[in-house]
């Protein structure tokens, strides 16, 4: 059965882009300072205006206004009458000031079921839509912008592949959105960046039929954050998986990983990837199910999507034997008490191959495939599954006939 999916990206200079990217320069401001302070910022920008709320830790100090500024400008708000001007934003903080004792009591756990994915479609071991759309995203932005210079900062990407029996087949279509100068030749624009992203794309999934489309706008003179607004967090299919999965089930940007949802969804990823890797499945779901103020999900769920349930019990108990899925413990494992996440804050927070961070590592696969594994684990699953089965979601939507 032929089935498509559609995945989306956006560049830096997106609206929400540039709101998650200044939350989480603030979260990397609070731990260049101190590895363990904690914040929770959302930031909202509307016009020139960017406003702030939540919480930071109280020992920790900077200048809001510079980072907002910094992350603006390199973002490419630097033209005068560029929708938002670095130079001439208004700050508006309603953050407050807690200790640190307050942040590690208010959220001891991520709370909720977190969500990780990964499939063998792409070296990357994510959707190839998904990869697809932040490649082209990122080169629009990166080369295509700096050779022809008439685009504004922003520009979104949706990229459409036919899927048959699971794998990719061919390229349906790919949109791209760009916006340009009032007194730039649109038709000059669209081709040249058509031509960018034609040359882009993977043969071996293009045909006659793959179409590819570049519509440009230039009637928001007055600078797109006056349309528009953004907001922390409403991205969140162009943080993960492109709407492959279910949502991780929670906000990444403006959180340090003392906010366990974050960590977790990394964690989620991590075991993901490393099953896909061994061998051990072509695409899995895992799933890590916290209650309340417990330290330890209930019991993660790893889905294959094959038909065989005793295999997803089997894993299950596998992850649940090889990883300490603690909030603390997820933190260590992962290296995440340092300042990186601006850089994850755009164009995707997995797949990240040009970023060293350990979520995106394959260093678990001989522990999956290890000797200490009993040689029946993944044949037989739990030893009373009618007692022990985890709890399994229905109506996934890649659950192929």
């Amino acid at each position: 059965m032929l089935r498509t999916y559609t995945s989306e990206s956006v560049t830096d200079g997106h609206p929400d882009k540039l709101a998650d990217q200044i939350s989480d320069a603030i979260v990397d401001r609070v731990l260049e300072e101190n590895p363990d302070g904690a914040a929770a910022v959302d930031t909202f920008l509307c016009g020139d205006d960017i406003i702030f709320t939540g919480a930071v830790d109280g020992g920790v100090t900077f200048d809001l206004y510079d980072v907002a500024r910094q992350v603006i400008g390199y973002a490419g708000y630097i033209v005068p009458n560029c929708t938002i001007e670095y130079g001439s934003i208004n700050v508006i903080s309603r953050l407050c000031s807690r200790e640190m004792d307050v942040f590690r009591y208010s959220e001891p756990s991520p709370g909720g079921t977190i969500y990780g994915y990964a499939c063998n479609e792409t070296p990357e071991l994510m959707p190839l839509p998904t990869m697809l759309a932040h490649k082209l995203a990122r080169l629009i932005m990166e080369d295509a912008r700096n050779l022809i210079g008439d685009m504004r900062p922003e520009a979104g990407v949706q990229v459409s592949v036919d899927y048959e029996k699971d794998k990719p087949k061919r390229i349906r279509s790919v949109f791209v959105s760009i916006q340009c100068y009032h007194d730039t030749s649109k038709e000059d624009l669209e081709e040249e960046v058509h031509d960018f992203v034609v040359e882009a794309l993977p043969p071996e999934y293009v045909d006659n039929e793959t179409e590819v489309v570049v519509r440009s706008y230039n009637e928001l003179d007055t600078g797109l954050l006056r349309a528009k607004v953004g907001f922390t967090g409403r991205r969140l299919d162009v943080d993960t998986y492109g709407g492959f999965t279910r949502n991780v089930g929670t906000i990444f940007s403006g959180r340090t990983p003392q906010f366990g949802g974050r960590a977790a969804a990394c964690m989620a990823r991590y075991i993901a990837k490393n099953i896909v890797a061994a061998g051990l499945a072509d695409r899995c779901e895992v799933a890590l199910p916290y209650v309340g103020a417990d330290r330890k999900p209930l019991l993660p769920w790893v889905n294959t999507f094959r038909r065989d349930s005793r295999e997803n019990i089997g894993l299950s108990k596998l992850v649940a034997m090889c990883f300490d899925l603690s909030p603390q413990a997820i933190i260590r494992t992962l290296k995440m008490n340092r300042p990186m996440y601006l850089d994850l804050a755009a164009y995707g927070c997995f797949g990240r191959s040009d970023l060293k961070v350990r979520w995106e590592s394959t260093d678990a696969v001989k522990m999956l495939k290890g000797d200490k594994i009993p040689n029946n684990i993944l044949v037989q699953g739990l030893e009373n599954p009618g007692q022990d089965r985890p709890f399994i979601p229905s109506g996934n939507p890649l659950d192929f006939e």
